[in-house]
């Protein structure tokens, strides 16, 4: 078999299988930009009043306790009270009813089952072609052995000029898996936080 034809058998195989996953990948990209533009940060939510906040201030309950207007002057006044947030103020922050629209922990979870599965397609993928590309080799190898040097030796550099580049091919490949594998861990570690 011509090296020509086997490099472009093995090159469009490969693209074949490559082709579903980098679609796949691109597509958790835009799913994970998107989630991430929706998402309140734990600065904004911190800045919202929670329930222990709110039990600071005083209740119609403690002022019953004071006997004169004259004790009720060291505590808050209307003046002081405006200064903080009224139930008209905190209708313009986010409710649990708003909240429902952002990804859940059962939404993470389902996405980064579809990147597993995708992450191992890829894989299996990957060492198919690779266990097919090395049947051919031993196939090559073995025919060898019937022909001159000179073709022997420009088969050999065409053969090794191959696997270089499946060699970095699968280099990108497995470099682009763990680029995925640490975005997936942040966003569970994130997700937990």
């Amino acid at each position: 078999m011509d090296e020509k034809i086997l490099k472009a058998i093995v090159k469009e195989a490969m693209q074949e299988e490559l082709e579903p996953m980098k679609n796949e990948i691109a597509s958790m990209k835009n799913e994970i930009a998107s989630i991430k533009q929706e998402m309140l940060t734990r600065v904004e939510v911190r800045a919202f009043a929670t329930k222990e906040d709110l039990k600071a201030f005083a209740t119609k309950e403690d002022l019953k306790a004071f006997a004169t207007k004259e004790d009720l002057k060291a505590f808050a006044t209307k003046e002081d009270l405006k200064a903080f947030a009224t139930k008209e103020d905190l209708k313009a922050f986010a409710t649990k009813e708003d909240l429902k629209a952002f990804a859940t922990k059962e939404d993470f979870l389902n996405f980064e089952a579809r990147m597993t599965s995708a992450l191992e397609n890829i894989r299996e993928g990957v060492r198919i072609s690779l266990f097919e590309v090395e049947q051919e080799l031993r196939e090559i190898k073995s025919k060898q052995r019937f022909y001159d040097f000179d073709y022997i030796t420009k088969q050999n550099d065409a053969l090794i000029k191959t696997l270089k580049d499946l060699y970095e091919e699968k280099t990108f490949i497995v470099h682009r898996i763990k680029e995925l594998d640490e975005r997936v861990t942040f966003i569970e570690q994130q997700s937990r936080t």
